[in-house]
């Protein structure tokens, strides 16, 4: 009888002698196969993107189909110029990242705009009444001095006297 026989018959003892094994065995077996999912899912064993060459690693990574026209290549290698592994994926894990955002931006800018007829086109549409800072500046100069001395005119103290124009 080989030892593999022997170790599976053994295994079948110790379950069947253990009534609260055999009753659940069902609970047991999903409660492993989510952990070993939940692990599998998490921690991958690779970045799909990392490659290792000559012990140093790079990122590699292909070019979605509807963006290539904004590259001259089909697909993206950068070297990560380390040999650690944990670097590597970190930097792999950021880069992929950058990507995605930036090819996310690349592809809300090709949409069409809801509602674009309401937005402001030109300068000329807009409203140019506001001062500019300049102007806003000068007229409350020029207004806190009238506010000064019309203070000093109803209460003739010494408090009360106009700031120094400068």
């Amino acid at each position: 009888m080989s030892a593999a026989l022997r170790r599976q018959r053994s295994e079948v003892r110790i379950l069947s002698s253990a009534p609260f094994l055999s009753q659940n065995i069902e609970i047991i077996a999903f409660i492993v196969l989510t952990a070993l999912v939940t692990l599998k899912m998490t921690y991958k064993t690779r970045p799909s993107h990392l490659r290792n060459r000559d012990g140093i690693y790079h990122f590699i990574r292909r070019i979605p189909a509807d963006l290539q026209s904004h590259y001259r290549s089909d697909r993206i290698c950068l070297s990560l110029r380390t040999k650690s592994a944990p670097a590597a994926f970190r930097a792999a894990g950021s880069i992929s990242q950058r990507l995605d955002d930036y090819w996310s931006g690349l592809r809300l800018q090709k949409m069409d705009v809801p509602a674009i007829h309401l937005l402001i086109g030109n300068s000329d549409d807009a409203k140019h009444d506001s001062p500019t800072l300049k102007e806003a500046v000068e007229a409350f100069r020029y207004l806190s001095l009238v506010a000064w001395s019309l203070m000093a005119a109803v209460w003739p103290h010494s408090i009360f006297e106009p700031p120094l124009r400068k």
